[in-house]
């Protein structure tokens, strides 16, 4: 973080391989972005940026916004770690 703008974002997972992409492609959307835009992003905006997933995969990427929305939150509340947590911590505690 720089001020409010994302300098760098990454996630963990143990998914598959299109969840992998998802939340590959969100970290990237995110850098750069101030947080409240970054919040904003939808599982649209990150389907639309992969260019195609196949529809029973789509889910992915809502999961993906989901959970950088989860940490967002996580950071306003000022949690120590917040943007570190794991996709599945986040998944499994929420936000």
């Amino acid at each position: 973080m720089n001020g409010d703008t994302v300098i760098n974002a990454s996630f963990t997972t143990d998914s598959c391989g299109t969840s992998i992409a998802s939340g590959s492609m969100d970290t990237e959307m995110t850098k750069g972005k101030r947080i409240s835009d970054a919040q904003k992003t939808t599982q649209h905006d990150i389907l639309d940026a992969l260019g195609w997933l196949p529809q029973e995969s789509e889910h992915c990427a809502q999961l993906a916004a989901n959970t950088l929305k989860a940490a967002i939150t996580r950071l306003h509340r000022n949690e120590e770690g917040a943007l570190k947590k794991s996709v599945s911590q986040v998944l499994r505690d929420g936000a």
